[in-house]
């Protein structure tokens, strides 16, 4: 059902009808600090779609960014001290072409996460229960939004394409004063020494370091064999990156480091699964992944970026 609500429209000064006060996420923060802390039911809350920024990284399907506009209905969200994750589930609220008038489809529910929220207005700019009615003019800020949303109605550009497969793991530049080693040969000590130093390297992907061990971190690479140019390895413990990730970043570690070498593979190739099924009954029978300490792999995941190109600890400073 279509519920009309009218509002007062830009440049339009009426004594009776209040300005409502807006609320911007740019003025806030993050976890306990963000918007979405406040949000309540009945808010109008403004959200992005299309494509747009995170921390400085672009999110999204492609398409150019719009604003949608919804009633806030209920929210499921999770907050730590600098993260919050979870989702806004509200009822659409449609602009009119007009920009002063804009309609309820309570057939239309959505759900945007948090990261999409862009403003808020409290609930009480709605002047009855039902919210049928607005009792407050919207803020120019709120209409140039309709607006822009508005004028980029037209048809989408088709989406890029899926961005690439994370490079990998870079060598940490030496010390200033340290010489650059020479290539190395291809021995059983000379892979294990390279190996501890990738595992140095890679500071935020296993249990050897303080920050990962103290989230559940507990991943180890291991040498298992050296046959002739082939390195086989063994994975052990928890990760929170996916094990194929770890395995292919030792990969041109070591293939960088010793260049006699053809191939990294590991010993047995059931270690690459992050979890063990039960075939039969499709239960975990045993998960390999460390835990989501902050919530960084589901909200990545979530928003379509592969959490192995950010790594664990993207705003903890760990």
């Amino acid at each position: 059902m279509l519920v009309p609500v009218a509002f007062a429209s830009r440049g339009i000064a009426r004594a009776s009808v209040p300005l409502c006060s807006l609320e911007l996420q740019d003025d806030f923060g993050r976890g306990h600090a963000h918007l979405s802390w406040f949000l309540e039911d009945g808010d109008l809350a403004v959200y992005q779609v299309g494509t747009w920024l995170v921390d400085n990284v672009e999110v999204g399907d492609g398409t150019p960014a719009r604003y949608r506009f919804c009633r806030v209905d209920c929210t499921q969200i999770n907050f730590t001290t600098d993260c919050e994750h979870g989702l806004v589930r509200g009822t659409a609220a449609h602009i009119g072409n007009d920009g002063s008038t804009f309609t309820l489809d309570e057939e239309d529910e959505i759900q945007f996460g948090p990261e999409q929220l862009v403003a808020r207005v409290g609930a009480s700019v709605w002047q009855d229960d039902e919210w049928t009615e607005v009792s407050y003019a919207l803020p120019p800020e709120m209409v140039a939004m309709a607006e822009l949303s508005l004028s980029s109605s037209s048809p989408p550009p088709p989406p890029l394409p899926p961005p690439p497969s994370p490079l990998p793991l870079s060598v940490r530049a030496p010390a200033r004063g340290i010489e650059v080693r020479m290539a190395l040969e291809c021995t059983e000590e000379n892979v294990r020494q390279v190996l501890e130093e990738f595992s140095e390297a890679a500071s935020t992907m296993f249990g050897c370091h303080e920050a990962c061990a103290r989230v559940g971190i507990t991943g180890a690479i291991e040498l298992a064999d050296l046959d002739g140019p082939i390195v086989q390895v063994s994975l052990r413990g928890r990760f929170w990156h996916r094990r194929e990730t770890v395995l292919r970043n030792a990969r041109a570690y070591l293939l960088d480091s010793i260049p006699e070498l053809c191939d990294v593979e590991l010993l047995d190739p059931d270690e690459v699964d992050d979890t063990v099924i039960d075939p039969e009954t499709g239960a975990i029978i045993e998960d390999r992944r460390a835990p989501d300490w902050n919530g960084d792999r589901a909200t990545l995941t979530y928003q379509g970026i592969d959490p192995d190109s950010r790594g664990p600890f993207p705003t903890s400073g760990l």
